[in-house]
């Protein structure tokens, strides 16, 4: 009876994580800056993330450094599809 129950509270947690996710944007809570930074498209960020590497990039040293996050971030989540991809 109590694994029922507990099993119930546990699909009941994943349903309000889930509207949460929904409801949530995460650019809204991020700075106008960063928020900029988010929306560049592919080109732009890899753009960005040369100048950066080069070292002529003016923006501050907060914006260069989500400038790098944010380019690793999107470089590993390609190979991963890609490693998904080889795979299936």
């Amino acid at each position: 009876m109590s694994e029922l129950i507990q099993e119930n509270q546990e699909e009941e947690f994943k349903a309000v994580m889930e509207q949460l996710k929904d409801q949530i944007d995460p650019r809204k809570l991020m700075t106008p800056t960063q928020r900029e930074i988010a929306e560049l498209t592919k080109e732009e960020l890899e753009s960005e993330y040369l100048l950066v590497q080069s070292k002529i990039s003016k923006r501050s040293r907060m914006q260069r450094d989500f400038i790098v996050i944010r380019y690793e971030m999107l470089k590993s989540y390609e190979e991963q599809v890609k490693d998904k991809n080889d795979t299936v």
